[in-house]
């Protein structure tokens, strides 16, 4: 479990929505309709820090996911809504799926026999290509 930033991000995602939830709607009714001030602090300061972590995630999540500013802003804004991080949560999950998916699709470190078969194949496509413009300029 969280092998990747994208999967840390919906974690903690998820997690900082449900302290938004519980702030909104335990205790600040605590606080105004109960008259407790010290229902807050608490549950406002896990809020806060995971909130951070939320902003620290997307920010390490950005680059090997390969979004967009645009992409960027709209977690940011569902992370700022009350249950939009519970929204995004399955995107993210396929999001997290698709960067996986295309890492296994990347090749294999190469190895001094593969680089050498990598050189034979661009030497013999380099020398395809010089024997068309040859052909070309003998029309």
């Amino acid at each position: 479990m969280m092998k990747t930033a994208i999967d840390r991000l919906r974690v903690i995602c998820c997690l900082e929505g449900f302290s938004f939830l519980y702030l909104l709607f335990v205790a600040m009714p605590q606080k105004w309709i109960g008259g407790h001030p010290e229902a807050i602090k608490v549950p406002g300061w896990i809020h806060g820090v995971l909130f951070l972590l939320f902003c620290g995630a997307l920010l390490l999540a950005w680059k090997p996911a390969s979004w967009t500013i645009g992409t960027c802003a709209k977690v940011f804004i569902a992370g700022l809504l009350p249950g939009g991080p519970f929204v995004i949560e399955p995107w993210l999950r396929r999001e997290d799926r698709r960067v996986r998916n295309s890492d296994h699709a990347l090749p294999a470190k190469k190895t001094p026999c593969s680089a050498r078969a990598a050189g034979c194949e661009q030497k013999r496509f380099a020398g395809a290509i010089r024997s068309r413009r040859s052909s070309v300029r003998r029309r």
